[in-house]
């Protein structure tokens, strides 16, 4: 059925297997302070509703979308043959190869990426990285899709967690540097402090493990993709 005619009823597709990417606000327990790993991939996340901070109703949507999701190809009164697989991202750096109408119109991840190049922390400090310090190349993110949407039946049912490693804005700031010279005037420079690495106990780690294993996927190093993505963002005015 084209998809400009809709679909009259959920249950007359004979679609085998749908990809729902959502983000890491999904697999996080988020409370003070940060414990120490997500929650698996393949756990239920605990309530989203049991905190009041600012960025509960984000966690919260993202949560209950993937919920909803779930309980409806698990639901055993419609005839719905879907074998779901979704996909949890945390911060997704990497090349930019969509139309981008302004820097300002960047995606929050590299966002940060585009303020260090245009010398706000050269100017103002570099901002600290946050509890949340795990990342993932946006090339990787597209690789996890089509292998588990096409490649590897083992995929389904199951939730993934493609997290290629950790990082800092301070190391982000230092990559920028030790690879574009020509922006030294703007970019932040040793001596400029903050961004660094939050200590153990007070950032968000990660096990994905079970997920590299399924998927098989070599993850993007942070240094190929910070340099990967200045370039496509110099390609678009930084």
């Amino acid at each position: 059925m084209p998809a400009r005619s809709g679909c009259p009823s959920p249950s007359e597709t004979h679609i085998l297997e749908q990809l729902l990417a959502k983000g890491h606000s999904v697999v996080v327990t988020p409370r003070p302070p940060p414990p120490p790993s997500p929650r698996p991939a393949g756990t239920p996340s605990p309530s989203p509703t049991s905190t009041t901070a600012p960025s509960a109703a984000y966690r919260a949507s993202k949560t209950l979308a993937e919920r909803a999701a779930w309980a409806f190809v698990r639901d055993p009164r419609n005839a719905a043959r879907f074998d779901l697989v979704t996909v949890n991202p945390p911060l997704v750096f990497g090349p930019v190869v969509h139309h981008v109408a302004s820097l300002d119109s960047i995606n929050t991840s590299n966002a940060r990426i585009v303020d260090c190049l245009r010398g706000r922390w050269r100017a103002q400090g570099i901002p600290s990285t946050g509890p949340v310090v795990i990342w993932v190349d946006v090339r990787d993110v597209a690789a996890a899709h089509v292998k588990a949407g096409l490649e590897i039946p083992e995929a389904g049912g199951k939730r993934l967690f493609v997290v290629s490693g950790l990082y800092s804005n301070a190391e982000l700031a230092a990559l920028a540097r030790k690879h574009f010279p020509e922006d030294k005037a703007k970019l932040p420079t040793e001596e400029t402090k903050g961004g660094e690495l939050p200590r153990e106990e007070e950032r968000f780690g990660y096990d994905n493990s079970a997920t590299s294993k399924l998927l098989g996927i070599e993850w993007v190093g942070l240094e190929k993709s910070v340099v990967d993505t200045v370039k496509s963002l110099k390609a678009v005015g930084a």
